[in-house]
């Protein structure tokens, strides 16, 4: 792959770039090699990909789902031999990525502690302070 350089193999349908391989449609660097080879691009890919392919898939016939009544409740298992029983488990538990956080610890002196009542300096009253504070202030007084 040196210089962009792409190998495609036509006769075990494989380019480099492991695009034909991996979708089973020629890529843009095979297309171009059958072409200049003179070779039907359409007959070199996966036959699932073709109509008839596509015919084939769905040449059954697809059954309605039967009424409302016939349908199992939630959480009732369909009926199977003890030889046919799995036993799904829940996935593992994945710690979640980062700092996990602090636990702390109440103690009672955190409960019981008294709260701190609020002095305003400006009008000195309790409950607010000074720059939540909607007194006048005394340079408005004084100018009157």
């Amino acid at each position: 792959m040196c210089n962009n350089l792409l190998i495609v193999n036509i006769g075990i349908h494989s380019c480099s770039c492991r695009g034909w391989q991996l979708y089973g449609i020629p890529c843009s660097h095979a297309v171009a090699a059958l072409i200049s080879c003179r070779k039907d691009v359409y007959a070199f890919t996966e036959k699932c990909f073709t109509v008839a392919g596509y015919h084939e898939a769905y040449a059954e016939t697809i059954n309605p789902i039967p009424e409302k009544i016939g349908w199992r409740k939630l959480g009732e298992a369909p009926p199977m031999d003890d030889d046919d029983a799995q036993v799904v488990r829940p996935p593992k538990f994945r710690r979640p990525p980062g700092r996990p956080e602090k636990k702390r610890i109440c103690v009672e002196e955190e409960l019981n502690r008294q709260k701190h009542t609020v002095h305003c300096s400006r009008c000195n009253q309790t409950g607010h302070y000074k720059t939540t504070c909607k007194a006048e202030t005394m340079k408005s007084i004084e100018q009157f």
